[in-house]
């Protein structure tokens, strides 16, 4: 994906062309909702390394899925004054932010928009999102981000934390937890992420795989690839010098060897800082938020109290 921060200016800025006073703090967090699940899923495999990562991959891949997307927007709509244009300003930011994400070059990561009806992953790839136009994009981002910044600190985005409202919110939520486990099927026949082709070792020779942003190790001799469950896997035709983070794709001429076809090998740095300040922006605003809804809780109680106790 085009990192955070390039997701909220853009996303933000374009739901400002064609709704002049959408709400920021809305805004942005339509920006960050299909993240969600592969934040979760990084926190998941630190707290419980030993879960099936394949396993682990479909489920969140199933729930980044746009209807996964759109059954969490509904959750968070749930507790907006007025839900209905909360709703659809988080539904048009999930598929703005699949649409961006689509602008990548991601082998075998391409965006889920028909699932679970069709898994094709679906990409038009003009760029990776480390070479100059994905920096151009988020310096861009990033500047509409900063000029908008006092509007957005200061906006009131209108939460209702109501019994009724609070149970309808949890209620999807559970929903968004759960759907994963009956697409996680399609998922598996899809091949997404080339998560079957990796499984079926038998089948390998002879099959396409690509590879995203995995670890490859340099030694004597043809380089290690580390898959997602950890697996090494020998490469032939790739030259790269040392260790580093590269994008492939290839077909397996063996169980256990790759013939490299193409290959990008990712920079370090300015992606991952990219996503962290993007987060920073919408937890800061969001906490923000939190802080002062729960400052009117205690002042309420405070001010119920003082009525029973004249």
């Amino acid at each position: 994906m085009p990192n955070t921060l390039a997701h909220l200016g853009t996303q933000a800025a374009l739901t400002r062309a064609g709704w002049r006073r959408a709400p920021l703090l809305w805004a942005y967090l339509g920006g960050v909702l299909p993240d969600l699940p592969w934040i979760l899923q990084r926190l998941v495999r630190t707290a419980a390394p030993g879960l099936d990562p394949a396993q682990l991959r479909l489920y969140f891949v199933a729930q980044a899925s746009l209807v996964g997307c759109l059954v969490l927007a509904g959750a968070a709509a749930a507790l907006a004054q007025r839900w209905r244009p909360v709703l659809a300003l988080l539904a048009a930011g999930a598929v703005l932010h699949l649409l961006l994400d689509a602008i990548e070059i991601k082998w075998a990561h391409g965006v889920l928009l028909l699932a679970p009806f069709d898994w094709s992953q679906w990409q038009l790839g003009w760029f990776w999102s480390e070479s100059w136009p994905g920096l151009v994009w988020t310096l861009l981002a990033a500047v509409w981000v900063a000029w908008t910044w006092r509007e957005a600190w200061r906006e009131d985005p209108g939460i209702v934390l109501s019994l009724r409202r609070l149970s309808s919110s949890a209620a999807l939520i559970a929903l968004w937890l759960l759907l994963p486990l009956a697409l996680m099927p399609g998922a598996w026949r899809g091949d997404v992420h080339d998560v079957r082709t990796l499984r079926e070792v038998a089948q390998r020779p002879g099959r396409p795989v690509e590879l995203y942003r995995a670890d490859v190790h340099e030694r004597p001799g043809p380089d290690l690839v580390e898959t997602l469950e950890s697996e090494l896997l020998t490469l032939e035709g790739l030259e790269v010098e040392g260790e580093q983070e590269v994008s492939i794709r290839g077909r397996f001429i063996d169980e256990t060897t790759i013939r490299v076809d193409q290959w990008f090998v990712h920079p370090e740095g300015w992606r991952d800082l990219g996503s962290y300040l993007g987060l920073a922006v919408v937890a800061l605003l969001w906490g923000r938020v939190a802080w002062r809804l729960l400052v009117a809780r205690r002042r309420g109680a405070t001010s119920a109290a003082a009525r029973r106790d004249p």
